[in-house]
């Protein structure tokens, strides 16, 4: 369970891909969103990818570079802000991430960005 929608973007293939994606991450909770490249594997049965890590975030490959301008359009038209690599990788204030369950760091991006483990 998480508090964002993630959307990944990767190049079409035949039923199975091994490599770089796009990972979008849009708060429930806020107008914000992330995103940047990661891997995943998709075969017939089975999506999977990394979660996207603060030093990942707004790299993008120039496989990725038309998908980039629609999502920044996407964004913009609904007034999602982006937030970039510098804000997200901030560490947590101790007071905030003690109330809250950041089982996969301390950074803004694990309080934004919230996933049950």
């Amino acid at each position: 369970m998480t508090n964002y929608l993630e959307f990944a973007c990767y190049p079409q293939s035949q039923s199975n891909y091994s490599g770089d994606c796009l990972l979008v991450l849009i708060s429930l909770c806020a107008p914000v969103a992330t995103y940047g490249l990661t891997k995943c594997t998709i075969e017939n049965t089975y999506q999977g990818h990394n979660h996207l890590r603060p030093e990942e975030v707004g790299k993008i490959s120039d496989n990725f570079g038309t998908i980039e301008k629609e999502i920044n359009n996407i964004l913009e038209s609904n007034e999602i802000h982006f937030l970039d690599s510098a804000f997200l990788n901030q560490q947590l204030p101790n007071e905030v991430a003690k109330r809250i369950e950041c089982a996969f760091g301390d950074r803004y991006i694990d309080g934004i960005f919230q996933r049950a483990g």
